[in-house]
């Protein structure tokens, strides 16, 4: 059974700033989440603007439980 637990976020993008901000999340945030808060980036989409406001990018984390969660979200908001 996978016990973790997977959230996703919507981005905005201003202007035509899509591939920069997807760069800057691969490259910088993504391993900076996992050493910091033990978040796995399990991936970062570019929306189609046939389907969605855009430009607008998904990211989605893979967190370890809802412990993993927890932790990650007190990150965040503390």
């Amino acid at each position: 059974m996978n016990t973790k637990v997977y959230t996703h976020e919507f981005i905005d993008i201003i202007g035509a700033n899509r591939a920069n901000y997807m760069h800057h999340m691969t490259a910088n945030w993504c391993p900076m989440a996992r050493d910091d808060r033990g978040q796995l980036c399990f991936g970062v989409w570019g929306v189609v603007g046939t389907t969605s406001r855009w430009p607008r990018v998904v990211n989605m984390w893979e967190e370890d439980g809802l412990d993993g969660l927890a932790t990650a979200l007190a990150h965040e908001l503390g």
